[in-house]
């Protein structure tokens, strides 16, 4: 099949487009950069050098005047490099903004410099159509298929954009490709650099990309067939029979064999050469490297992969560029994509920035086989993740379909729109367990996540002698303690000095009316939580679901049931997920609930480990509460805190679907330690014997203190995951 006419129509003309930007570079007026992302060491090289005041004049009238930090979550240790750069950033006097809109109102063009790929797409996406010319840090993207998009968007839009490694320039690849260095005709080159893996990314695209880059500007475009060879080591053959060869190994270079002589390149010389492309890039609308060639570059080490995963056998350039396009093309007609497989269940995502834990009931009709291995496989794409059947609900708590619904993670792709598509289909990968359940006594239930703790569940009675034997907070059940951070940080408190009957995680109200008598779950007077049995406990890769049915007791006599599901996620990226789905049912006759006056604390409700008050960070969509919040409706809060024997601050924040009755309801946020979920408020709600009330949240973990920006995405994520079908 030939692809020259879809590639020249992606790169023909797409930057012969009369652009300058208004003049500002012939008027003496600096061209405005803005960067995204900050989470390179690229970032702060640029800004260093842009910022030099001996910079020569090939560096000139460009000036970085905004950045907008975003990172990657689950490569955590960017994240962590993101912040050191974005404040050396600002430190050189860039204005560091809190949103990609902001980011746009600022500048003239656009540096992407988020170390990730796959997030290229949407980050050029939005550059490209506000108009503003942009220069993409190697990996251009995390697929080919994105690669593509960026192009052929630039394209129809008219807005110049080019990507390079920094080893195209300054080492002398150039002058070869030009015939300057007399070698003649290029024989055979061999290129290497660092080959470092990425999870998230094929082979090459990480490290890799550099040596392919020295590889391309020596040898040009028309490879037809990529071999890997080796892990470390991918074997190229031109159409005219010339052979390139990438090599990995721990710095920088290429061997060049022409019909003239034969010779090395010279030394990598840092970022000064590219960076003066991109100047001139910049002020004159001309990329120095044609889009056809960066694409058959990502083409090229997509092929090295394709190449490892058929045991080294040739794959052809054309067949890698065919299924990109043909991928393009299936998320243009998600319909044909589905019926593709039409016989498998089908679970619709929506796309989002972020990954989404979803849990999505299958069809009545499907029967997947029980003890089978799982995943969920992107139709029209490469993304497959494991996945993980657990019991379905009916309304009441009850299990309606041991294995009736499908957990997984869905990683973000670049350049998704719209609804993803996943077929649930049998996975030949050996996947353990992530997780493990151990009896800790005959009281309590430990989960581990790998060889961490993450929680207690106590459903027996738990009673601690320090408090008076006459006091009724002295024992307690049906509650979770110790929660754990990911650092093994004890997060939570139970008997508390202050308030003996604040106890870990847990659900109770102070007003309880039944009748005409008034009970206190609260404090435990006159009305308790026992343990009734298990609905389940299981364990996969995906998630571990604790299932426990208790009682509401006064005496002997039961008068609500309570239903709690506990669904616990992998641990990822610095975070972790608890999901909490709570069923009550009245019996026999009606029961009123009702929070505190003045306060609305009654429902769902945390204590936190918290020692000193004043060294807590309590954050709500608004920003960081100074002061404690009483009666306050809220979608999420979060609370953040240096806890004993921890070396920094971590924290946990509690989410409401926006499902949950009355949403948003109110709150009581306390420095001193808890957050209560104040449902259904100070007014009593009454409900009637055998309806079941449901109420869902989620914990959301995180290893270090994070923005309220953060903790706006987590809970977009998790809004976004909830909206997640099966067809």
């Amino acid at each position: 099949m030939n692809l020259k006419p879809w590639l020249a129509f992606v790169c023909a003309g797409i930057f012969s487009s009369a652009y300058m930007l208004e003049c500002r570079g012939e008027t003496g007026k600096p061209i405005r950069a803005g960067m995204v992302g900050l989470d390179t060491s690229h970032a702060v090289a640029f800004a260093k050098l842009l910022k030099d005041p001996q910079a020569g004049k090939d560096l000139a009238g460009l000036d970085l005047v905004a950045g907008y930090p975003v990172g990657s979550p689950d490569i955590p240790d960017r994240m962590k490099a993101m912040k050191e750069y974005t404040e050396t950033l600002r430190g050189m006097g860039v204005e560091i903004v809190d949103s990609m809109e902001a980011l746009l109102e600022r500048v003239d063009v656009v540096l992407i410099e988020s170390v990730d790929g796959r997030p290229h797409w949407q980050q050029a996406k939005r550059a490209i159509e506000a108009g503003k010319p942009v220069f993409i840090d190697k990996p251009l993207a995390a697929s080919l298929a994105d690669a593509m998009r960026i192009f052929r968007l630039a394209k129809e839009m008219n807005v110049p954009c080019f990507s390079s490694s920094s080893l195209r320039f300054g080492i002398g690849a150039e002058k070869v490709r030009n015939g300057t260095d007399d070698y003649g005709k290029i024989k055979r080159c061999t290129a290497w650099s660092p080959l470092k893996l990425e999870p998230h990314h094929p082979d090459l695209f990480w490290y890799g990309v550099h040596g392919v880059e020295i590889l391309y500007t020596v040898m040009g475009t028309g490879c037809k067939t990529v071999r890997r060879a080796a892990p470390d080591k991918v074997l190229g053959v031109w159409a005219d029979g010339r052979e390139g060869i990438f090599v990995g190994k721990k710095n920088y270079g290429a061997t060049i064999e022409g019909e003239k002589r034969g010779g090395d390149l010279g030394k990598y010389v840092g970022y000064a050469p590219l960076l003066v492309e991109i100047v001139k890039f910049f002020k004159t609308g001309k990329p120095p490297v044609d889009a056809e060639e960066t694409l058959e570059i990502i083409a090229f080490m997509e092929a090295a992969d394709a190449s490892k995963n058929q045991g080294g056998a040739p794959v052809s350039v054309e067949s890698v560029m065919k299924k990109a396009r043909e991928e393009i093309d299936r998320d243009a007609n998600p319909a044909a994509a589905k019926s593709a497989d039409a016989a498998k269940p089908v679970i619709a995502v929506p796309a989002n920035e972020s990954a989404l834990q979803i849990a999505v009931d299958l069809p009545k009709d499907a029967k997947p086989a029980n003890g089978e291995r799982w995943q969920l496989k992107e139709l029209g794409g490469a993304v497959a993740v494991p996945a993980q059947l657990v019991p379905a609900l009916f309304a009441d708590g009850t299990v309606a379909a041991p294995h009736g619904k499908v957990v997984a993670d869905i990683p973000p792709r670049a350049g998704a729109t719209g609804i993803r598509r996943f077929v649930l289909e049998p996975s030949r990968e050996m996947r353990n367990s992530a997780f493990q359940f151990v009896e800790q006594d005959a009281n309590s239930l430990k989960l581990l996540n790998g060889d961490k703790p993450v929680f207690v569940y106590n459903h027996g009675v738990i009673t601690n002698e320090r408090v008076p034997a006459t006091d009724s907070r002295r024992s307690r059940a049906c509650y979770i303690h110790p929660l754990w951070g990911l650092n093994g940080e004890l997060m939570t408190d139970d008997f508390p000095r202050d308030h003996y009957h604040h106890h870990g995680i847990f659900w109770a109200w102070p007003h309880v009316g039944i009748g005409d008598k008034q009970y206190d779950l609260w404090e435990y007077r006159n009305i308790r939580q026992r343990f009734v049995r298990w609905l389940a406990r299981e364990t996969g890769p995906v998630a571990a679901v604790l299932g426990v049915e208790n009682g509401w007791f006064v005496g002997d006599k039961k008068v609500m049931i309570e239903r709690v599901w506990m669904q616990c996620r992998n641990a990822a990226g610095g975070e972790r997920s608890l999901d909490m789905a709570l069923n009550f049912i009245p019996v026999g006759e009606p029961i009123a609930l009702r929070g505190a006056e003045g306060k609305s604390y009654g429902g769902m409700t945390v204590r936190f480990a918290v020692k000193n008050s004043k060294q807590t960070t309590i954050t709500v969509p608004s920003g960081v509460a100074e002061k404690d919040l009483p009666e306050t409706p809220l979608p999420w809060a979060d609370l953040t805190y240096t806890y004993p024997g921890a070396s920094e601050p971590s924290g946990a924040a509690f989410f409401v679907p926006k499902e949950h009755p009355d949403y948003p309801p109110t709150w009581l946020t306390r420095h001193y330690g808890p957050l209560c979920i104040g449902w259904p408020g100070v007014k009593d709600k009454t409900f009637a014997p055998g309806k079941s009330i449901q109420l869902d949240y989620r914990v959301w973990m995180h290893k270090t203190a994070v923005s309220v920006e953060a903790l706006k995405q987590a809970y977009d994520a998790y809004l976004a995951a909830s909206q997640a079908r099966s067809e």
